[in-house]
């Protein structure tokens, strides 16, 4: 484990009530630390919250009549319901910002337990919109096009 990630987790321990060393890291309220949460409710806890605060989706909060906060939606920018989004995407994510920062594929397929490159490349890694304008880019500039010629 990368020293960074270690010290991330260190702090999140201080501030959990389950901070023993037999408690799960995202140890369950309901079970008093001793099993993880399901991962649909550590998605729900977690992962909406911190994806509406990245702006990766808007939430919006349904308060009852006195003001009480009732239940918070996720919803798209066209205020669609965010229907699946968890665990899974940012394996997607990861896969993607590695192979666009260059680290070799072999290693990402590794990292995501893959036993074929071509699963990695094929179905993980998706193309980041700046590289395929960089990419365009060089092409044209070895063919001899640039902004000057137009």
């Amino acid at each position: 484990m990368h020293s960074v990630l270690a010290a991330y987790l260190r702090e999140w321990q201080q501030q959990t009530p389950y901070a023993c060393n037999g408690d799960w890291v995202f140890a369950s309220t309901k079970l008093k630390g001793k099993k993880p949460r399901c991962g649909s409710i550590a998605s729900q806890c977690y992962l909406y919250p911190a994806a509406a605060n990245a702006g990766v989706f808007d939430s919006v909060e349904e308060r009852n009549g006195s003001g009480a906060l009732v239940h918070v939606r996720y919803v798209d920018f066209n205020g669609n319901p965010i229907k699946r989004w968890g665990w899974h995407n940012l394996r997607h994510s990861l896969a993607s910002w590695l192979v666009s920062a260059g680290v070799d594929v072999k290693t990402v397929s590794s990292m995501l337990r893959h036993s074929n490159v071509r699963t990695t490349l094929a179905i993980y890694s998706h193309a980041v919109d700046a590289n395929k304008l960089a990419a365009q880019g060089q092409c044209l500039e070895s063919l001899g096009m640039t902004q000057s010629n137009q």
